[in-house]
């Protein structure tokens, strides 16, 4: 089963360092696998030629920094992925061993350059 998030662009990262997002269900719910899927500005118009060059390394809104936690109700939160200087839309986290959790949580530490941390989804998968 799906479980699915849509968000907005954080607050300016220079106003929040560390913005973040959560997701809470009513009852615990036993994860086994988190897509993140980030704002890689698909409007970009990128040429794919050896000869031409973007101005950039990766595109400035691509989130590169992150982290997700985990806890169920009463509980700390838990890390189950830590994400450094990211270049993919989309990071799939296979969970070794499936979490039960009521909360899920993405902190967002850095961008490729954009003031604000876009998310596009959150999927959480349960088994």
């Amino acid at each position: 089963m799906k479980i699915f998030c849509t968000t907005v662009p954080s607050e300016d990262l220079g106003w929040d360092a560390a913005p973040w997002l959560q997701l809470t269900w009513a009852e615990p719910v036993t994860l086994s696998e988190i897509v993140v899927v980030l704002d890689a500005d698909v409007q970009e118009d990128l040429i794919n030629l050896h000869h031409h060059r973007s101005p950039f390394e990766a595109l400035p809104t691509l989130l590169a920094d992150y982290t997700l936690e985990t806890r169920t109700a009463g509980t700390d939160w838990t890390p189950v992925a830590e994400v450094k200087d990211n270049h993919h839309r989309a990071q799939r986290h296979v969970l070794p061993t499936p979490i039960e959790a009521t909360d899920l949580r993405l902190t967002a530490f850095r961008t490729h350059g954009n003031s604000r941390a876009h998310v596009v989804s959150i999927r959480a998968y349960r088994s």
